[in-house]
């Protein structure tokens, strides 16, 4: 794993990349924050030599956590503000200043887009109808929010090693939502109690299937053989124009999963793959998206992801 020279800036790259509490739209927000603050302060004696510097940054935040379409979704944006401002400013302050500005907006466009995504896909959720969800997602969150008076109940998945399902079912049960709180091993029990199925996304990929955390594909072959729709919710900077043979699953460490003991092996992979053919369709802040359509969108920067390898 790559830091930069910047000590500052490598601090605030391995904070990102040791982070296992947040989800990907929140480690956007902070890739975004760490290119912001470079803007301003790295050193260059030129606005190409400054831009030269935030692509390398740009390459680092991508590579910090491979799993998370949405780190490189706002890399390839603020990609595009370097293009754009370098070539209309041409002094290093005034570089500066309309950088920090660029990644201000990108900043509150995303905390917009969360906001959309969830309206719409409250449109999914019918009167007294029984949800479950996996692990932990703002954006599913924010879609409990806004339907919550529809729901009427809420399974979570305690979303093992780290039990980000238990903090999702926290927050939902602040919201009055009837919750409980399942393990992981009974989620293909209480699916067929279910009327839907809604899960966030780390990552969809170009081909329109989902990058997750560990467990969801499971989840989803239950959903798929008991006739229940299952629904990723996902703001479109999660969209990679990446495929599924060119992602790598973050594995952790093994630790989390059982103490050391001597001729015990453990394995602590993060994340799974789940098919598009078991998705019933993708809710981002533009409507909801076919496979088909994610594949398009996904065309759009797949050009630009070669300026950041």
């Amino acid at each position: 794993m790559r830091y930069p020279a910047d000590p500052r800036t490598a601090e605030l790259v391995r904070t990102i990349r040791r982070d296992k509490t947040h989800g990907a739209s929140y480690l956007a927000r902070q890739a975004l924050a760490t290119l912001r603050l470079s803007a301003k302060h790295v050193p260059a004696s030129s606005t190409q030599q400054l831009k030269d510097r935030l692509m390398e940054l740009v390459k680092i935040l991508v590579e910090s956590r491979p799993s998370m379409a949405a780190l490189q979704g706002a890399g390839l944006q603020f990609v595009e503000c370097l293009n754009r401002v370098g070539k209309k400013y041409r002094t290093l302050a005034t570089f500066r200043s309309h950088l920090q500005h660029d990644a201000d907006k990108l900043i509150k466009a995303l905390a917009q887009t969360r906001d959309r995504t969830a309206r719409r896909a409250t449109r999914l959720i019918k009167r007294n109808q029984t949800l479950l969800t996996h692990s932990y997602s703002v954006t599913c969150l924010e879609t409990f929010r806004y339907g919550r008076r529809s729901i009427g109940h809420l399974y979570v998945t305690e979303s093992r090693p780290r039990f980000e399902g238990r903090e999702t079912a926290l927050q939902a049960a602040r919201l009055a939502i009837p919750v409980t709180v399942i393990t992981d091993a009974e989620a293909g029990h209480f699916v067929a109690q279910s009327d839907l199925v809604l899960v966030g996304a780390d990552s969809i990929l170009s081909d329109g299937s989902l990058i997750n955390k560990m467990g969801t594909y499971l989840i989803a072959l239950a959903a798929r053989a008991q006739g229940v729709p299952f629904y990723v919710i996902s703001e479109s900077i999660k969209i990679s124009p990446r495929g599924p043979r060119s992602v790598q699953l973050e594995e952790k460490e093994a630790r989390e999963v059982l103490p050391p003991a001597d001729k015990i092996e453990a394995r602590n992979i993060y994340f799974d793959h789940t098919p598009a053919r078991l998705i019933t369709s993708i809710v981002t802040e533009f409507g909801v998206w076919t496979p088909a359509k994610v594949r398009q969108y996904a065309a759009r920067w797949r050009k630009l992801l070669t300026k950041i390898r």
